[in-house]
């Protein structure tokens, strides 16, 4: 069975989007209330701290890669899970 699959269903808030990429449309995760997103896979989590469901995903991509993801994902437009270590040794 493949780790992600099928599209995530719960609410998002309207003015969500992707932080790397600014898509909308996230796919499951076989943990409980994780997903990623369909075209970069930056990863999420739709429960806070308190385990409540969330409208806005959690990001779970470190802080400190957030900015290198998005200027990998302008130069390559390949799902960040897919980068090479070189790639992302330029990038950060």
């Amino acid at each position: 069975m493949e780790y992600w699959h099928g599209e995530m269903w719960w609410t998002l808030s309207l003015d969500w989007a992707c932080i790397v990429c600014g898509h909308r449309g996230l796919t499951w995760g076989m943990v409980h209330a994780e997903c990623r997103c369909n075209l970069c896979h930056a990863r999420y989590f739709m429960r806070n701290g308190d385990k409540k469901i969330v409208t806005v995903p959690v990001p779970l991509l470190k802080e400190g890669f957030r900015d290198p993801a998005r200027t990998l994902w302008e130069k390559y437009r390949k799902p960040i899970d897919e980068l090479t270590d070189a790639q992302w040794e330029g990038a950060c």
